[in-house]
């Protein structure tokens, strides 16, 4: 049984790409069961053990012709049932979901469910100010109408 977790981050991608052994030929990509797996403890960090070393990696894979016909199966790592909306769906639920569940980007899907874009939180900006703005004018009537009359 294969564990499936959601790569959230730059970070988790980067410490994929640096287990070498988990990179594929277009011919291999079809077996799930021919590259090792990573262990999702292996992924998750907060940070990068060696940063500079990640670098190197990366700019080895970007430059070297060996990795231009290697890749990284990501399926066994994704989560298949990540939360998404559907095109006609409001802004303003939008924006109650990310704010409950933590999101930085929310998948946008049709109605046949296939992917037509992505919100992220900056185009959420504009619902966060107003809903700062509305707090501080509850707060500024609250405290006048406490305020005594002379």
């Amino acid at each position: 049984m294969v564990n499936v977790f959601l790569i959230k981050t730059r970070l988790e991608l980067c410490m994929l790409l640096e287990h070498e052994p988990i990179f594929e030929t277009e011919t291999n990509h079809d077996s799930l069961s021919c590259c090792p797996l990573l262990l999702y403890q292996k992924i998750t960090v907060e940070k990068l053990p060696d940063p500079p070393q990640a670098t190197t990696l990366l700019n080895r894979y970007s430059t070297d012709p060996q990795y231009q016909q290697l890749f990284i199966n990501l399926e066994p790592y994704i989560n298949k049932s990540a939360v998404s909306v559907q095109a006609h769906f409001s802004l303003q639920c939008t924006y109650i979901i990310f704010r409950t569940l933590g999101l930085r980007h929310l998948t946008v899907v049709d109605l046949q469910n296939r992917v037509v874009g992505i919100i992220t939180r900056n185009d959420l900006m504009s619902f966060q100010l107003e809903e700062r703005l509305a707090c501080q004018l509850a707060l500024q009537k609250r405290d006048s109408d406490e305020q005594p009359l002379d």
